[in-house]
């Protein structure tokens, strides 16, 4: 991006901005240690950002995101029929995960595992509870839905081959939901472009197992609206009352205790429909050349260049 001459309110400092996609996270810090870029955004690789704070090559910007994790069923768009849309079939799933143990294999056990909507490590709203763990009630219900309907346990989970840590979680859930009697068709190698259009323009699958928002504690409307009967982006074809009143009550708080009551009240209907399964939280962290000033910062991790300059 080059900046115009005749930009409102002046010429800007900085004349020219260059945005680099390189798709393995390693190999992109690695530029940022050569100097190759004056910032790097680091997501989904907890061990990578650790290193950057214990290294201080730069600033570190960092915003928690809540539901960041999740596993996104099908519940019935375009017409999908499949097991997913069985509401025991999902609580199966939900009672099957532990995040723990995906945290293990695919952050080292770095992340912020958790099945709330809000995570436990919430820094100024209080966290919210999802289904636990349980496999043996995951067993149970998987057996109930072969005995009365001659389902085979079949689902198919897919997951994006990049960064390689949700390679490794879609694995990890994969044999989450094989210990309780699912049969899984697993694919975690779809390159990301194709997942995304796969699920939000075709909208064509089973469930996915890395899914997720990317919204800051006090805006979580953004990401949630997502699961809004009205919204005609729907996710997966999920429609309650009950959620879209809570959104409501969400969007329109005025107050921190309102906006908890509110959150309480989405946790409540996630847990009773399973319209998604969320297993973690993410720290998004943008690591910055500390020479960059000016810069302002939205959700604390994402530059806004307008004032910026380098010293």
């Amino acid at each position: 991006m080059t900046a115009k001459e005749n930009w409102w309110g002046g010429p800007v400092c900085i004349k020219k901005i260059t945005v680099s996609f390189i798709p393995d996270l390693h190999a992109s810090y690695d530029a940022f240690q050569k100097n190759e870029t004056d910032f790097v955004l680091i997501t989904n690789d907890p061990a990578l950002a650790a290193r950057a704070e214990s290294e201080k090559l730069g600033d570190l910007h960092t915003q928690l995101y809540h539901s960041a994790h999740m596993i996104l069923p099908n519940l019935g768009i375009k017409g999908y029929k499949g097991p997913t849309t069985d509401l025991r079939v999902r609580q199966a799933m939900a009672y099957a995960i532990d995040p723990s143990a995906i945290n293990a294999r695919a952050f080292e056990g770095k992340g912020w595992p958790g099945k709330g909507v809000i995570n436990e490590a919430a820094v100024n709203i209080e966290p919210t509870k999802g289904l636990p763990y349980d496999p043996e009630k995951a067993k149970q219900l998987v057996a109930q839905v072969k005995a009365e309907t001659g389902w085979d346990g079949s689902v198919s989970v897919i997951g994006a081959a990049t960064p390689a840590s949700n390679k490794e979680a879609v694995i990890a859930i994969g044999a989450l939901l094989g210990a309780v009697g699912f049969k899984v068709n697993l694919n975690a190698d779809v390159p990301i472009g194709p997942l995304i259009t796969q699920v939000i323009v075709d909208k064509n699958f089973e469930a996915v197992g890395a899914w997720g928002i990317i919204n800051a504690e006090d805006n979580l409307y953004l990401g949630l609206r997502g699961w809004d009967s009205k919204n005609p982006a729907s996710q997966n074809g999920y429609a309650n009352p009950d959620y879209d009143a809570a959104l409501v009550q969400l969007r329109s708080s005025t107050t921190p205790e309102a906006y908890q009551d509110a959150l309480n009240a989405l946790q409540t209907v996630v847990n009773r429909d399973i319209p998604f399964i969320p297993w973690g939280a993410e720290e998004q962290t943008t690591l910055a050349r500390t020479n960059v000033k000016g810069v302002l910062w939205h959700n604390a991790t994402e530059p806004i260049f307008d004032q910026a300059f380098i010293a």
